[in-house]
């Protein structure tokens, strides 16, 4: 049986952005698994009717064999846009398939279980299978027209002619080219004739609905005003990004009634926004001279055009703003020293939910097991860091979910820095950076052979490609008496072989010939090593560039095969270490 899975749970919801998720299980071998996931685990008999809890959760794992899972479901299918997804695990954990809603991550949780338990996943849909693009699985976007036979095209390896009324961003490995089959990219709505066998739209989410209401305007009237408005400029329901009101109408029901997302400003936020009808009247009555136009503005950051003006019934206003198309995202993701365990699960989820990868081909092997085929990944050979970052740029400014991906931690001798200094100079980047932080060589290196960062300690580059000798030179010399441990990144190439010895002849002038020295290579990765050496005894002939060497202080002690820094000089007294445990343990 499986093992406790610690922190399967937070992978899950993680990685799929919802916590509502169930397992459910029909044997108590079957509801031991599910509870090793760290799920809300319910038990089931073969009759149990899944009725009242099918509108309840947006995943279900079912842990029993697909023909059983397959009549608990059957009674209570509609639609593909409404049902769950639904995974069905086998109660040895070995299979994992995904039967219903591909549509809200069936795959991806099919996909994570088999990271946390090993499974095969057993996927059955075509993009998935081959290299295609699942024309609604699309994130954001709203399918219309002739899916079916388009998607068909698609699977059986074409390519379509994509007609853009806007430029909103697809996937990177979308298959354009000169077709006869065409994906047409609007808000607008479009007649039927125009989207014959050969056609689909693709609505994407580009239109902001600001709302204005008296306390007595019913559910119907609102809902009659914005449907005329929409037919009335040809606007697609589906585009509605979001309402956009002022706060004291957000939980009004006429707005809450028809789902969708609601933005709320303040009266004096909204007052301060120039819009073409403001109204005195509303001004006396709310504090602001406009509440729809300037919601809507508002909620979209001042980044979109007002394409309807305020259109009233008795007791609603409402207008309309198509909002810019999106600047994607770029997250500059830390994997670790090589080791999937030493992966954190916000890198994880980075990686698995991106759009386009890039990384050092080397890099990336160490992370394939969360790559597929939905993704556009681009290797490059080692060196060319600025190309790099200027690929993955690019790609966040035409819209896409981005990772570049980086050993140990983005910001740690990483590709964070750079990142930051190219948007500087090229002061074209309207995206949103995130930094994911990763275990870095030197700390899993310490943490294999104990604890030699146990106390205050330093990072330090050998490497003079980018900094003068002489400055590393200098650095050495300040850290040397410090009585600091430091980790040695970048100690030895084929082209620097003297700066390694150099070093640590200062650092030999000031620690004692019997300084504790850990020399890790390939730190976490396969045909990893680690040793134990002193100062005095050290060889730089066993060094290269996949090494980390850590030197300890003169308080660093070696204790058999480990190494550890005491927290601080001299030895404690028992009423010291008890008043330390007082500061750190709460009180009942």
């Amino acid at each position: 049986m499986t093992k406790p899975l610690r922190h399967a749970r937070d992978t899950l919801t993680h990685e799929l952005e919802t916590e509502s998720i169930l397992a459910l299980a029909l044997t108590e071998t079957g509801l031991e698994l599910a509870r090793s996931l760290g799920l809300e685990t319910r038990a089931l008999s073969p009759t149990s009717v899944l009725s009242d809890l099918w509108d309840r959760y947006d995943v279900f794992v079912i842990v029993a064999a697909i023909p059983i899972a397959i009549r608990l479901i059957a009674p209570l299918l509609r639609t593909k846009a409404t049902d769950p997804a639904i995974v069905c695990l086998d109660e040895t954990g070995a299979f994992a398939v995904p039967l219903i809603g591909v549509h809200h991550g069936a795959n991806r949780v099919a996909n994570t279980l088999s990271k946390l338990l090993g499974a095969t996943v057993v996927t059955t849909t075509p993009s998935d299978l081959g290299d295609h693009s699942a024309l609604d699985l699309i994130s954001g976007m709203t399918p219309r027209g002739s899916v079916a036979s388009v998607q068909r095209h698609l699977n059986e390896g074409g390519v379509v002619q994509v007609i853009e009324d806007l430029p909103w961003p697809l996937p990177a490995r979308f298959p354009r080219g000169e077709s006869s089959f065409r994906v047409i990219v609007s808000d607008r709505r479009i007649a039927p004739q125009e989207l014959d066998e050969t056609t689909a739209q693709l609505v994407p989410p580009s239109l902001i609905v600001g709302v204005g209401t008296s306390t007595t305007c019913s559910t119907q009237e609102l809902r009659e005003l914005l449907t005329q408005v929409l037919l009335d400029h040809e606007l697609d329901e589906a585009a509605i990004a979001c309402l956009a009101t002022i706060d004291r109408r957000r939980d009004h029901p006429a707005l809450t009634s028809l789902g969708l997302p609601i933005r709320s400003y303040t009266a004096e936020e909204l007052d301060r926004i120039v819009v073409p009808s403001p109204s005195v009247t509303v001004h006396r009555a709310v504090g602001t001279s406009s509440v729809c136009e300037a919601a809507a503005l508002l909620a979209s950051e001042s980044k979109g055009d007002l394409i309807v003006t305020k259109e009233r019934s008795n007791s609603a206003t409402i207008a309309i703003v198509r909002r810019s198309v999106p600047s994607g995202t770029l997250f500059v993701v830390g994997i670790g020293p090589g080791s999937p365990l030493q992966r954190t699960r916000e890198a994880e989820g980075a990686i698995t939910n991106a759009d386009v990868v890039v990384g050092y081909s080397a890099y990336l092997e160490l992370c394939e097991d969360l790559l597929h085929s939905g993704q556009l990944v681009v290797p490059f050979p080692i060196g060319q860091e600025t190309e790099r970052v200027d690929r993955a740029l690019e790609e966040a400014i035409d819209g896409q979910r981005v990772a570049l991906v980086c050993s140990g931690d983005p910001g740690v001798y990483a590709m964070a820095s750079l990142v930051f200094q190219r948007i500087q100079e090229r002061n074209d980047c309207n995206i949103e950076v995130t930094v994911v932080p990763g275990v870095t060589a030197a700390l899993a290196a310490s943490a294999e052979v104990g604890a030699i960062f146990g106390h205050d300690h330093a990072y330090l580059s050998l490497s003079d490609l980018l900094t003068p000798w002489k400055v590393i030179r200098d650095r050495i010399e300040a850290l040397g008496p410090t009585d600091i441990a430091i980790a040695l990144y970048n100690p030895r190439s084929r082209e620097r072989r003297s700066q390694l010895d150099e070093a640590i002849e200062i650092l030999r002038s000031y620690r004692p010939p019997s300084t504790v020295v850990a020399i890790a290579r390939r730190v976490s990765r396969p045909g990893a090593t680690i040793s134990l050496t002193t100062l005095a005894e050290f060889d730089s002939a066993v060094i290269d560039m996949e090494t980390v060497i850590l030197i300890g202080s003169s308080t660093t002690r070696q204790h058999g095969s480990r190494a550890y820094t005491p927290r601080g000089y001299g030895q404690r007294s028992s009423a010291a270490d008890h008043n330390l445990q007082a500061e750190v343990t709460p009180s009942p």
